[in-house]
C-alpha cells in the first residue's frame, strides 16, 4: 500500500486531472531497489559502548555479579555502536568509506567525522553485554533498519546478532587504512593488557617486551598488549624471524626440514584458484568439500597464503598423521595474527600445500570418532562441520567443552578463558557449503 496520501478530491480542473494522470504514470514505473528489505550486514567501525552509567555517574559497563561473566550478564542494559552497511546496493553507498584508499587520512577529526556520518546500532534489552559478545571494531553484524516514506532512517537502527566475529587477519591481507584508523576507536572496557598470565617469563630473545610459557613444549615467543593499548596491537618487532630464535620446539618429526625466510605469493587466492587447487589435490569429493570449507574459514578470498600454506599449518606442536616429511618443503618462524611466534611449514607451490592439506583433512575425516561425517541438509552439515572444526582442526576442545562454547562462545579451563565464535562459525560453513554446492552442480539446500 503507498504510503504517500492524495486527496483525489482536490482535482478540479482537466489540466489537474492531466497531471494526476501522468504522475500515477510516474510513480507506476518506478523501482525500490531494496523491495520490502529491513535486514541488512553491517561492518563495525567503533567498539560497542554503554548506554548506562555507573555509580558515580560515568559511562559504563555494569560490573559482573560474583564473577558471573556469562551469557546473562548485563542483560538489561543496551549498548550501541557505529557501523557501516555493507552489500551492492547499500544504504550507506552515499557516505565515504572510511575503510575505503580513497579516504585514507592523517586527520582525526576527519576520520572520526566520517564515522560518525554512520548510522548508529543499538542492542535491545535482553542482549548480553559480556565483552566476548558485544560488537567490536571489524565485526560483521546483522541489523535492522527502520523504513519511511523516503527510504531508510539512517540516523539510528537495531543490532541483531553478530554474524562474524573480528579476526586480526595477517596484516599484508589487511587494508592498512582500516587498520590505522583502529588507533582512534575507544578501547574495548575491561581489556587492560600488560599482565602476564601465570607460568610465563620474560625472554629477551624474544625482543619488544615479549615472554614464553616455561611449561610449554613449544615455548615459542608471546606478546600482549600494553595497558591501554588499541586495538590491533601489534609488538614493534618484525614478524618473519629467519633465526628461529624467536620460535619454540620444531616437532622432532619435522626438525630436519630446511628453515627459510617466510614467503608471501605476489597473487591473491580467489575462490575460483582453491578450488582448481582442491580438485587437483586427488582426494575424494567428500574430502575435496571439507578442504573447501576449511581453506574458505581459514583463508577466505583475497587472502594470500603464506608458504602456499592454505590453511596455516603449524610444526611446532603437532606431528600430522598421513603426512610424510617429504610432504613438507621447509619451514619458517612467523608470528601469527594472535602475536604468537609460529613454525609454519612450507610449500614450493600451490599445488604441493594443496595436496599435503588434503592428506592431513583426509586422515582426520577416516579415523574413527573423530570428525562428524557431513550429511543431511546445510545448516545440519554446517553444525557438524563447527563440531569437527573446534573438535580438532583450530582447537582440541572435548565434546563437553562444545557444549559450553556452543552455548556461550567461550570455553573455561583452569586459568583461562578460550573464546571462540562457534555461531559465526557455523554461518561461515553453510554460506561456504552452499557455494561449493553451486560449484559442483549440486543443490543449496
Amino acid at each position: 500500500m503507498s504510503t504517500n496520501v492524495y486527496d483525489w478530491t482536490t482535482v478540479t480542473s482537466p489540466s489537474e486531472a492531466l497531471d494526476w494522470f501522468s504522475n500515477s504514470i510516474r510513480k507506476a514505473a518506478e523501482y525500490n531497489v531494496f523491495g520490502n528489505k529491513t535486514v541488512f550486514e553491517a561492518i563495525v567501525l567503533a567498539d560497542a559502548y554503554p548506554l548506562s552509567v555507573d555509580g558515580a555517574g560515568v559511562s559504563a559497563f555494569p560490573a559482573p555479579a560474583a564473577g558471573d561473566t556469562g551469557p546473562t550478564w548485563g542483560v538489561n542494559t543496551r549498548f550501541a555502536f557505529k557501523a557501516r552497511l555493507v552489500g551492492n546496493p547499500s544504504p550507506h553507498a552515499f557516505l565515504p568509506d572510511p575503510c575505503n584508499p580513497g579516504w585514507a587520512t592523517g586527520n582525526s577529526f576527519v576520520n572520526t567525522s566520517l564515522i560518525d556520518s554512520h548510522t548508529t546500532f543499538i542492542s535491545q534489552v535482553g542482549y548480553s553485554t559480556d565483552p566476548a559478545k558485544r560488537p567490536k571494531t571489524g565485526d560483521i553484524v546483522e541489523v535492522r533498519l527502520r523504513p519511511g516514506p523516503n527510504g531508510y532512517d539512517l540516523q539510528y537502527g537495531n543490532f541483531i546478532k553478530v554474524i562474524d566475529s573480528y579476526r586480526v587477519g595477517a596484516e599484508e591481507n589487511t587494508r592498512p587504512q582500516c587498520m590505522s584508523m583502529e588507533t582512534l576507536f575507544r578501547n574495548s572496557p575491561g581489556n587492560s593488557g600488560g599482565s602476564r598470565p601465570p607460568g610465563h617469563i620474560a625472554d629477551p630473545t624474544c625482543t619488544a617486551g615479549g615472554y614464553r610459557a616455561k611449561n610449554n613444549p613449544a615455548n615459542f615467543c608471546r606478546w600482549l598488549p600494553p595497558a591501554g593499548a588499541a586495538r590491533g596491537w601489534k609488538p614493534d618487532t618484525p614478524k618473519d624471524d629467519p633465526t628461529f630464535q624467536k620460535c619454540g620446539a620444531i616437532a622432532p618429526a619435522y626438525a630436519s626440514l630446511p628453515k627459510r625466510a617466510t614467503f608471501w605469493p605476489t597473487e591473491t587466492a580467489t575462490r575460483e584458484t582453491a578450488i582448481t587447487a582442491i580438485k587437483a589435490s586427488g582426494q575424494p569429493s567428500d574430502i575435496q568439500r571439507l578442504m573447501f570449507l576449511i581453506v574458505e574459514h581459514e583463508q577466505p578470498p583475497g587472502s594470500k597464503y603464506l608458504n602456499y600454506n592454505v590453511a596455516g599449518v603449524q610444526l611446532d606442536t603437532s606431528t600430522f598423521a598421513g603426512v610424510a616429511v617429504s610432504d613438507f618443503d621447509y619451514m619458517s618462524c612467523f608470528r601469527d595474527s594472535g602475536n604468537h611466534q609460529r613454525i609454519f611449514a612450507g610449500f614450493d607451490s600451490l599445488a604441493r600445500g594443496m595436496a599435503t592439506f588434503g592428506k592431513v583433512i583426509a586422515e582426520r575425516a577416516n579415523t574413527p570418532n573423530l570428525w562428524r561425517t557431513l550429511s543431511g541438509d546445510i545448516d545440519a552439515m554446517a553444525e557438524d562441520m563447527t563440531w569437527n572444526y573446534y573438535r580438532n582442526w583450530n582447537t582440541s576442545f572435548t565434546p563437553e567443552e562444545l557444549v559450553q562454547l556452543k552455548e556461550h562462545e567461550y570455553v573455561d579451563r583452569p586459568g583461562e578463558r578460550i573464546p571462540r565464535p562457534y555461531a559465526a562459525s557455523r554461518t561461515k560453513f553453510a554460506n561456504s557449503l552452499r557455494v561449493w554446492a553451486m560449484a559442483n552442480g549440486q543443490s543449496t539446500t
